[in-house]
């Protein structure tokens, strides 16, 4: 059957029977048979349910295949200062109680420490498999997980979880603003060369973009595909994004950080070069799926009235076409606790006025564990009350009104706005393509 491929690309895995996902870790070794019980159980009843556990956090169940993205509930203390911090393990297994506790697969967008810090404490706790970037997995080595549990991707690899359900993995680019060498250093795609060393103190790594969590090469988005009695269901998945590269890569080398960065390059730590566009990885997916809209987007909602994530949703639209879109990573995660629920308030103007431009229902979050049923009719809400309950957190978050005042000058780096319009003044009208 031919296929569509980028070049070197879409490597076909599970045609038949799962196979274990190609049956191999980054080592080549084989997977735990754990992985191929999920692909025995075809009496389940179709259903897709998605779970927002905070930033980009979600608890996917699709047809009984339960996969965790990210999975970052540590809050590392904002005067940690780059220092050695341990996961806090008890949270997440109060989480993992809390979802019912079992997964199956964990996958990392980017291996940042506000989304990959506690990928291994899942595994470790689940048995799950991880599939990320590089950085994701030695990372997770260094904290104890076998080398066989982690599959690396580069972007363009095809899974089939069992169940049917498929994933597709998307390569795709970190936020930041490429006019600004704050902004470069953060989008740059950095990897880790070796695991790194955990402090012999408290076990911990190394919080810091530049050290121990690098963003993983860029990012990876991931598509996926569930087979209902109706029609086939699709989400695509994406932690990050960046509006300024998604038509061609942006590379540096290391001289670029000698001259604009007061922070060297860890040692441990090398830039991979990006040859071809998100946009270009973006399509090959949709392709090979064969389809050519998504039922929801579930996509970077950070900035207030203009801002990365509304620039990469105009640019990025009119290939998802989504019946559906829900920002997520526009929450503080930041905040002393996963416990203490929402602390932030949604402003993005930008965003909400461009969805509704297109006549695309967006949802925006009232509070952690928020839960959302997907059938070809559409989607509806569930406000997880029991879920909430277990976990301490009240069923709609109550959030100060001033809140909202503080988002903008609270932004770390990571969340620099890009206007990509002074750039791109032939920009194109989406909403009449639709």
């Amino acid at each position: 059957m031919q296929r569509s491929r980028l070049p070197g690309k879409w490597m076909i895995c599970g045609v038949t029977f799962f196979i274990a996902f190609c049956g191999f870790g980054t080592n080549g070794g084989q997977q735990s048979t754990r992985m191929w019980q999920m692909a025995e159980a075809q009496t389940l009843p179709s259903s897709v349910s998605m779970t927002w556990m905070s930033v980009t956090n979600w608890f996917f169940d699709m047809n009984g295949v339960k996969i965790v993205t990210d999975g970052f509930i540590t809050r590392v203390p904002r005067d940690n200062g780059g220092a050695p911090f341990p996961p806090d393990a008890a949270a997440v297994q109060r989480v993992l109680d809390a979802i019912g506790g079992e997964v199956d697969v964990i996958v990392t967008g980017h291996s940042h420490g506000d989304h990959s810090f506690d990928t291994a404490t899942w595994a470790r706790l689940t048995g799950a498999l991880v599939i990320g970037a590089r950085s994701t997995c030695l990372q997770a080595m260094a904290q104890g997980i076998p080398e066989s549990q982690c599959t690396s991707v580069e972007g363009g690899e095809f899974f089939d979880l069992g169940n049917g359900v498929a994933m597709r993995v998307v390569r795709w680019n970190h936020s930041g603003d490429i006019n600004t060498p704050p902004g470069v250093r953060l989008q740059a795609p950095l990897e880790l060369i070796n695991p790194p060393v955990p402090d012999p103190v408290n076990g911990g790594l190394r919080p810091s973009f530049l050290t121990d969590f690098p963003n993983g090469g860029g990012a990876r988005a991931f598509l996926f595909s569930i087979d209902h009695p109706e029609r086939q269901l699709h989400v695509f998945f994406a932690n990050t994004g960046n509006a300024g590269t998604f038509e061609s890569p942006r590379n540096v080398d290391e001289r670029f950080f000698e001259e604009h960065s007061s922070i060297p390059l860890d040692s441990n730590l090398e830039i991979v070069t990006d040859t071809i566009s998100a946009r270009a990885h973006l399509e090959a997916a949709m392709a090979d799926a064969g389809i050519d809209s998504v039922d929801v987007w579930l996509g970077i909602g950070f900035g207030t009235t203009s801002g990365s994530s509304t620039n990469l949703a105009r640019f990025a639209a009119h290939i998802i076409q989504p019946r559906a879109y829900i920002p997520h990573h526009w929450d503080d995660f930041r905040a002393p606790s996963f416990f203490d629920g929402l602390t932030r308030a949604w402003t993005n103007e930008g965003l909400a006025e461009f969805w509704t431009s297109m006549s695309v229902p967006f949802f925006i979050q009232g509070q952690y564990m928020d839960k959302y049923i997907l059938e070809p009719s559409g989607i509806t809400f569930d406000i997880n009350a029991d879920v909430k309950a277990a976990l301490g957190l009240p069923d709609v978050a109550v959030i100060p009104m001033d809140t909202a005042s503080r988002i903008e000058a609270d932004e770390p780096e990571c969340l620099c706005r890009h206007d990509i319009n002074s750039q791109r003044p032939d920009l194109p009208d989406f909403s009449a393509s639709r």
